[in-house]
């Protein structure tokens, strides 16, 4: 019995100790916010650039991969009219077609299009949740008055 209680104490113990240092950030963070308000703002301002460019780089890079393919094309192109190689020719229109075929495009899953307007696609769905969840509510409580 003796052991049992001493385990149990000693797991108090530390529970106490978590959540005295959890208190004890908390504390830390309010006292820098009292005494720095500047830095407050400047650290919450670097938070926000931080989640924006997490949310828009993936679509700079596909533009920025985007615009590589297309002088590629371009370079094609302009080598398909200034060639005197018959050989050369056909490759290039055999790639040519190939990249016609099948244009770049960056996906997440196969359904999810990677370009600048990710960002805005992803506040829109945000922004549809709760109309649809209203639509649902009044619906619901349409039908139930109709009972």
């Amino acid at each position: 019995m003796d052991n049992r209680d001493h385990q149990i104490q000693g797991t108090i113990r530390q529970k106490r100790s978590r959540q005295t240092k959890a208190r004890e950030a908390v504390d830390v963070i309010g006292s820098i916010r009292a005494r720095d308000p500047i830095g407050a703002v400047v650290v919450s301002c670097l938070e926000n650039i931080h989640v924006a460019l997490l949310a828009t780089l993936p679509g700079v890079m596909a533009a920025m991969v985007q615009s590589r393919v297309d002088r590629i094309k371009l370079a094609l192109a302009t080598r398909l009219y200034l060639s005197k190689d018959d050989a050369e020719l056909a490759d290039v229109k055999i790639f040519l077609e190939l990249i016609a075929l099948r244009p770049f495009e960056m996906r997440i899953l196969r359904l999810i299009s990677v370009d600048m307007n990710l960002p805005a696609d992803i506040i829109l769905v945000e922004l549809s949740k709760p109309t649809i969840v209203l639509n649902h509510y009044n619906t619901v409580q349409s039908s139930e008055t109709s009972l």
